[in-house]
């Protein structure tokens, strides 16, 4: 059966939508059941389960209103953001956008200085953020955001990416809705005009010879963010996979933290998940923490429907609706910590010669995402690379990384499993993107993992005694 957003919608209640939200100007366009708060001229409306948390300062104008879980790892915090925690008093939204890139978490931001509105994302926009000019709502999904009359469903793109049986994205903030556009990660939205605009990065990477010191830097951050969150008092659940992700912040959690995380792995019936869970368990042993596999459960239909209804069928990923089931088994009044932003380091897009190339066109970076070449993906293209400021076709292919891949997929799969464990990606850290970009390397470098292998070599060296999967 095919599937397009206005199906799902008839099928599903917003209140499927867990830890989701809502910002307009209408108050009835606000679900039933969620938290309701006025915004300036706007309305706020979050399902109960998202925490909502308030960045003030006695000595600033600005305001600030975080939705999701958003941490401080220099001051310790966890939901509980003071923009005085920044080492200097917040006068203009270059100095917020300077204390929102030490920021870790999953969540979006609403900030005002008394006369302009933008909301932000987090690093990796790990939450989402969709909106529609016309109707002047932004939310986490389309399935939140009324048709106004029409059925706007873009059914070339549908049936181009058929996400309901195969993997993909939809790139360069496209949806399956024609009027409905995706902030990508480094953006904000602004509310004055409702266009969106790039925020990071403004200038080309300085390139940092010591990689020694940017593995100290970012092992150092992900370990006091994971300290944050279990000081809150959680159990959280954390993958080991054969991956190099997964094994960095094992690393990061040795000795100090292991006893209080639960270590575990999916039984899913394909290959890959083998040697995840053979992997995990020889790690597991080695290194002396407790380590669980969750055996695979086929999910029901109506799960799986759910799953695309939650991401607003806006990925494919097969195997994401496979364990929908099976996710819900788990405790989801604990976080889940995953790495899964970690590969903007291995230089995924990198392909030889690039260091030889002075400009990348539309057509290229669209086939290195390998996605359809239709005439409106190449256009979206366009207008992507032209909003970058002058860098190397490496930087380029990077962010191309992090904000197409990260940025599209990443942010709906927690959106996805909103039944299981909420997540939570300790790598989402702009200041780990920016020591990631610096260290930049050659293309054997990145294929090694030589940044975050540098991490776990610091951290815990004992754990390069198993080799990493080659899939990343």
């Amino acid at each position: 059966m095919e599937y397009t957003p206005s199906t799902l919608a008839s099928t599903f209640s917003p209140n499927t939508l867990i830890r989701q939200y809502v910002i307009c100007q209408r108050l009835s366009l606000i679900p039933e059941g969620w938290i309701r708060e006025s915004l300036g001229e706007f309305w706020l409306g979050v399902h109960p389960d998202l925490p909502v948390n308030h960045g003030l300062s006695e000595n600033s104008r600005f305001r600030v209103c975080f939705l999701g879980d958003v941490i401080d790892p220099f001051a310790g915090k966890f939901n509980c953001p003071s923009l005085e925690d920044h080492p200097q008093v917040i006068q203009s939204f270059d100095d917020f956008e300077a204390y929102l890139h030490r920021l870790s978490g999953r969540f979006v931001c609403v900030v005002t200085n008394g006369e302009s509105t933008r909301i932000y994302l987090d690093a990796s926009g790990s939450l989402p953020l969709v909106f529609d000019v016309s109707q002047q709502i932004a939310s986490s999904s389309l399935m939140v955001i009324p048709y106004g009359g029409e059925v706007d469903d873009d059914s070339a793109l549908i049936e181009l990416f058929k996400f309901h049986q195969q993997n993909g994205i939809y790139p360069f903030g496209l949806t399956p809705r024609k009027k409905i556009k995706r902030v990508l990660p480094n953006h904000y939205l602004c509310l004055d005009s409702w266009c969106v605009i790039r925020h990071w990065p403004s200038c080309s990477f300085k390139k940092e010879p010591d990689r020694t010191d940017l593995a100290e830097k970012v092992g150092g951050l992900l370990e006091s963010t994971i300290s944050t969150i279990l000081k809150q008092g959680y159990k959280p659940y954390m993958s080991l996979t054969a991956g190099v992700d997964s094994r960095t912040l094992l690393a990061c959690t040795l000795p100090k933290y292991r006893q209080n995380i639960h270590y575990f792995t999916w039984e899913l019936p394909d290959a890959t998940a083998m040697q995840d869970v053979a992997t995990a368990s020889s790690v597991s042993r080695g290194c002396g923490v407790k380590y669980s596999s969750y055996p695979y459960k086929v999910a029901k239909r109506k799960d799986q429907l759910k799953w695309l209804y939650r991401t607003s069928l806006s990925i494919g990923e097969v195997r994401g609706q496979s364990i929908t089931t099976t996710v819900s088994q788990m405790d989801a009044k604990q976080p889940y910590i995953a790495g899964n932003v970690s590969l903007i380091t291995l230089g995924k897009y990198w392909r030889e010669g690039d260091d030889k190339l002075e400009t990348l066109a539309a057509k290229d970076v669209v086939q290195r995402l390998r996605i359809p070449e239709s005439a409106s993906i190449l256009q979206a293209a366009e207008e992507w690379l032209s909003s970058l400021p002058s860098l190397s076709v490496r930087e380029v292919t990077d962010l191309l990384y992090l904000e197409q891949r990260v940025g599209c997929w990443g942010s709906e799969i927690g959106s996805g499993h909103a039944d299981g464990p909420f997540h939570i990606y300790p790598l989402s850290n702009r200041k780990i993107f920016e020591w990631s970009l610096q260290a930049q390397g050659s293309q054997v470098e990145r294929s090694q993992k030589a940044l975050f292998t540098g991490v776990i070599r610091l951290k815990s060296p004992d754990l390069l005694r198993w080799a990493f999967n080659g899939r990343e």
